[in-house]
């Protein structure tokens, strides 16, 4: 089990704000003056404290106009990928988001998306890029510095490398619930 998995969701303005932006996360009488990030719209749930994953805020979270109509959004998860916020999110929106994950050992990137009526995961194993050079010539050396909820990984650009995978899953709740993400389980295509 991971100690925390890194997640960034690229999504709309309507998306944030319809589902993650929450100015009432610990319940609807208490309005915050900074909202939080949280999946309380995602399952219409009146607090945080409802659901499991849920987000780490000891991390905290960002949320970043990238491009025109896209926002970055950033924070961590403790031990699981968040799968049911994942599939639940993504099969509302469709098109308009894309979610990365990858657990604390950073050996595995996870993109779901949607496509054909369904979610689908692609994977990026790190053993067959260049990060861990990147890393050592960038991290290690400290020319790049970076404060959480960011993360080496996101620096780091995945989502822009050749090679990865789509995987061949029917169930991808039942491959995430309630245990660590497994090196490229599954069947690649």
């Amino acid at each position: 089990m991971a100690n925390y998995v890194h997640n960034k969701i690229i999504c709309t303005k309507e998306v944030l704000n319809k589902y993650f932006i929450d100015y009432y996360p610990f319940n609807d009488e208490d309005k915050l003056n900074k909202p939080y990030i949280t999946f309380n719209n995602i399952f219409n749930v009146k607090s945080i404290n409802e659901y499991s994953p849920n987000i780490y805020y000891g991390y905290g979270f960002t949320y970043d106009k990238i491009e025109d109509d896209k926002y970055e959004i950033k924070f961590f998860t403790r031990w699981l990928y968040p799968i049911e916020a994942i599939l639940k999110v993504i099969s509302l929106c469709k098109n308009d988001i894309t979610w990365y994950a990858c657990e604390g050992n950073m050996n595995i990137v996870s993109k779901f998306y949607y496509k054909n009526k369904k979610v689908y995961e692609d994977v990026l194993d790190l053993s067959n890029t260049d990060f861990e050079d990147w890393y050592k010539n960038n991290i290690e050396s400290g020319k790049i510095k970076y404060e959480y909820p960011n993360s080496s990984i996101w620096i780091y650009k995945p989502e822009e490398k050749k090679g990865w995978k789509k995987l061949d899953i029917k169930d991808l709740k039942k491959k995430y619930i309630n245990k660590y993400p497994e090196n490229l389980s599954g069947n690649i295509r």
